[in-house]
């Protein structure tokens, strides 16, 4: 039976969107981030076929999970990369047969989208990359199995991962979405996304 663990890696909150401090204080920030989190744990969660794991060391995002009764890992490693290794190894450890890793600042993500990434992994090993919008990062990992490519998360990471693939002969598919291109990062990006909400709120009208 294949079996998908999501992984949903949480940097420490009071580091995190640094980028927007000239429009957002910290508190702000955080509960932003806290918002953010909540959405893509929510889609993880009501994605059929799927289990979730939130990997962080900072206590509240770890209550946020364990309140919407997702499984939470510490991390104790020293990087984004080691820490979602550990996190891999965890999932394997409970019967993954595949593994997505989510950023946890996906305000628009829905579980189409996780479904949607899921559906190449049926028919055999492949990888699934889909990049942020300006297709340099990457917002969603599909890995089936897991380890089949090694995480290379950072600068210029989608086109890492794409070579990743070639390197050992896996055809890498490329998702692309509009939900999960949309990362908060920066003050322009946070605009884009406030502006996506004014027009969901004014088509409900």
């Amino acid at each position: 039976m294949n079996s998908c663990w999501a992984i949903i890696p949480v940097k420490d909150l009071d580091k995190s969107k640094s980028r927007l401090g000239p429009a957002l204080g910290l508190e702000e920030r955080v509960a932003l981030s806290l918002e953010m989190l909540e959405r893509v744990v929510l889609a993880a969660s009501e994605t059929e076929g799927i289990s979730t794991l939130v990997v962080s060391r900072d206590q509240r995002a770890l209550v946020l999970a364990q309140k919407k009764g997702v499984n939470t890992l510490h991390d104790r490693w020293q990087d984004l990369n080691a820490s979602l290794e550990g996190a891999a190894i965890w999932c394997r450890g409970h019967g993954a047969s595949s593994i997505m890793v989510l950023h946890a600042a996906l305000p628009l993500i829905k579980p189409e989208d996780i479904a949607a990434m899921m559906q190449p992994g049926a028919s055999g090993p492949c990888v699934v990359i889909s990049p942020c919008r300006r297709q340099e990062g990457t917002n969603a990992l599909f890995l089936r199995p897991p380890g089949i490519i090694p995480f290379n998360f950072g600068r210029g990471s989608f086109q890492a991962h794409l070579d990743l693939a070639a390197e050992r002969g896996i055809a890498a598919h490329v998702h692309r979405s509009p939900t999960i291109a949309l990362d908060i990062d920066t003050i322009e990006d946070l605009d884009l996304y406030r502006s996506q909400l004014a027009l969901s709120v004014g088509s409900c009208r």
